[in-house]
C-alpha cells in the first residue's frame, strides 16, 4: 500500500510499518565494538536519527501548507504495534558521512596500492564508496535491522534488503560517529579505525581489482575509442507520485539515436544499467567477428546511399549576333571574321512588306 493516497482532493496518510524498531544504545554498541570501536557514545540520538529514512518522518508544517491549499489530509491513526513518526530523517547525516567515507577510504587506498596512479586510485575509491557496496557492508556488519521507514518502502521497495538504502544508513552511522566528537581529530579516527577494521574483513580487494562494476566509465572509454566523445545520458520518462520517483534513461550516441534505455528509482541506478545493457551490445558473436558491421547496425546511423546522377547535357553555343563588318549575300548566309578564323553561318533575311518602306 502507498504511504500516501490521493482522492481528489484529499490525501491519506498511511506510513506505519509494524517491522521498524528502535535502535537502544545497547543494540549500537555491540555493533561498534565488534569491530574494534573504543570509544564513547556522547550523543546517542544521532545513530538512531542515523536509522531514519526520510518516508518514516512527521511533517506538519508541509501537511499545514498542503491544507492551506485546499487539500484535506489524513493521517491514519497509528496502529500499537508500530513506532511514532520520527522528527529528523538521516538525509544530513548520510551527506556528512559521504564525505567523511570519501576522505578514508581515498587515504587507504592511496598508502595500500602507492605508485599505482590517480585513474587506479579513483576506480578503487568509487568500487567501494558507492550505494551498492556500502549496503553489502551494512547488512554484514548488521545495520539492516535497524532501519526505520514507511510501510511502502517495506514492502514495494523491499527496503529492509535496498541495498541503495542500506547505502545511505551507513554513511549516515559515519555521520554521527564523526559529529559527536566534539575533537575533529579524534572524530575522524574513530571513524577511520571503525571503517577500515570493516572493509579489511568484508571486501576482497583483488576481486574489486580485477572486476569492473562501473559501467559507464567502461562505455565512456569504448565511446572515446570508437567517436572520439563521451556518451549523453538523457532522462526519457519519469513517472510515479514525487515520493516515489521512476526514472527511465537513455544512452544517446553521436548522432542522437538511443542505443538503450533503463528504469529504476534512482537515476545513477539507471543510468549505470542502461550503460551495461549497451556494453553488451558491443560483446555479441557479431561484434566480435564484424565489429564494423555490428557497430554501424546497433549504434550508428544508416550509411548514405550513392544516387548515379546523369551526367548534364552541355549548353549549346549561343548564335553571334551580326555586327557591322558582316558581309550579307544574297544566298542568305554571312561571313565575318572571328580571331582571325573566318565563319559560315546561316542568315535568314527578314521579310520586308510594302508597310515598312
Amino acid at each position: 500500500m502507498n504511504t500516501v493516497i490521493q482522492s481528489g482532493n484529499t490525501k491519506i496518510f498511511n506510513p506505519w510499518n509494524a517491522k521498524n524498531r528502535e535502535l537502544n544504545p545497547s543494540d549500537a554498541i555491540p555493533i561498534l565494538k565488534r569491530y574494534g570501536w573504543k570509544g564513547r557514545i556522547n550523543n546517542f540520538h544521532l545513530f538512531a536519527q542515523a536509522c531514519c529514512h526520510k518516508s518514516y518522518i512527521d511533517r506538519p508544517d508541509t501537511w499545514q501548507e498542503q491544507a492551506e491549499m485546499g487539500e484535506e489530509i489524513i493521517i491514519v491513526p497509528r496502529p500499537d504495534d508500530c513506532i511514532p513518526l520520527q522528527k529528523c530523517d538521516n538525509e544530513e547525516l548520510e551527506y556528512l558521512g559521504d564525505r567523511v567515507l570519501g576522505l578514508i577510504i581515498a587515504s587507504y587506498v592511496t598508502k595500500r596500492y602507492p605508485g599505482q596512479g590517480e585513474g587506479f586510485l579513483t576506480r578503487m575509491l568509487s568500487r567501494i564508496v558507492n550505494n551498492k557496496q556500502l549496503g553489502y557492508l551494512a547488512k554484514e556488519v548488521g545495520m539492516a535491522p535497524w532501519i526505520i521507514l514507511s510501510r511502502h518502502m517495506e514492502d514495494v521497495c523491499d527496503g529492509r534488503n535496498n541495498l541503495r538504502i542500506l547505502g545511505s544508513m551507513f554513511e549516515a552511522w559515519f555521520g554521527a560517529m564523526y559529529l559527536q566528537e566534539e575533537d575533529v581529530g579524534r572524530g575522524l579516527q574513530q571513524c577511520n579505525d571503525f571503517l577500515v577494521r570493516i572493509i579489511e574483513k568484508h571486501i576482497d580487494f583483488v576481486q574489486i581489482i580485477v572486476e569492473d562494476t562501473n559501467y559507464k566509465d567502461q562505455l565512456l572509454r569504448k565511446f572515446q575509442a570508437l567517436y572520439h566523445v563521451p556518451p549523453r545520458y538523457k532522462e526519457v520518462l519519469v513517472q510515479g507520485p514525487v515520493h516515489d520517483r521512476v526514472f527511465t534513461i537513455a544512452v544517446i550516441d553521436p548522432y542522437d539515436k538511443v542505443v538503450t534505455t533503463a528504469t529504476a528509482r534512482n537515476k545513477k541506478v539507471a543510468e549505470q544499467e542502461a550503460s551495461r545493457l549497451a556494453l553488451e551490445l558491443f560483446e555479441t558473436p557479431e561484434s566480435k567477428e564484424q565489429p564494423n558491421k555490428v557497430m554501424n547496425a546497433v549504434i550508428m546511423p544508416e550509411p548514405i546511399k550513392k544516387v548515379e546522377m546523369p551526367m548534364p547535357m552541355p549548353m549549346p553555343m549561343p548564335m553571334p549576333m551580326p555586327s557591322s563588318n558582316v558581309m550579307v549575300s544574297d544566298e542568305g548566309f554571312s561571313n565575318f571574321k572571328l580571331t582571325g578564323i573566318t565563319k559560315r553561318h546561316a542568315y535568314h533575311r527578314p521579310k520586308v512588306s510594302m508597310d515598312d518602306m
